[in-house]
């Protein structure tokens, strides 16, 4: 509804402005024809202004453009992204977010998870992931370089997988390691 308003705002800004270029080459040095001109001119810019703001207002609000905001925001967060976070980068559109967070939610592109008193929205899509070779039977991590049937430690079959980490659980992974 917000856009149709603003689609009509924008046409009948533009017809006020045409109506006051029209009065302008009509003239002939009539005073009162300028002034009718001007005021046409102002008020039809103004009126095309105030539509071409309200329409990016509404276009701001739409479900699309509100879940390409928080998927931004999850891959900039490595797939998890607390409430709070979603609440300060979407400001007084978080209570349109809300119902845009659920339906995510329905469609499993992302989970709600309680950590610390705090409300995380994890992606497990968009988290980081790493490939590691691990004993089935012990648990060690082995080099992924050295070819190996067995653990070293156990003799236990040896399994390579590709596990997704998770950053605010505090499990870091370090290149320097």
């Amino acid at each position: 509804m917000k856009r149709a308003g603003a689609i009509f705002l924008i046409v009948f800004g533009v017809l006020l402005v045409l109506f006051g270029l029209l009065f302008i080459m009509g003239s002939a040095g009539r005073v009162y024809r300028f002034v009718i001109a001007a005021v046409s001119l102002a008020l039809g810019g103004v009126l095309a202004g105030m539509g071409i703001r309200f329409f990016k207002q509404a276009d701001m609000l739409l479900p699309e453009q509100l879940r390409a905001e928080i998927m931004q925001l999850a891959k900039e967060r490595n797939g998890e992204v607390s409430e709070a976070d979603i609440r300060a980068a979407l400001g007084r559109r978080f209570p349109h977010a809300d119902k845009v967070l659920g339906e995510m939610r329905v469609m499993n592109l992302c989970r709600l998870q309680k950590r610390e008193g705090e409300i995380y929205y994890v992606f497990p899509d968009i988290m980081p992931r790493l490939t590691i070779r691990r004993c089935q039977y012990c648990g060690a991590e082995l080099p992924l370089d050295e070819q190996l049937d067995a653990c070293p430690n156990c003799g236990g079959s040896i399994k390579t997988n590709v596990e997704k980490l998770s950053l605010s659980k505090e499990e870091f992974y370090n290149m320097d390691e």
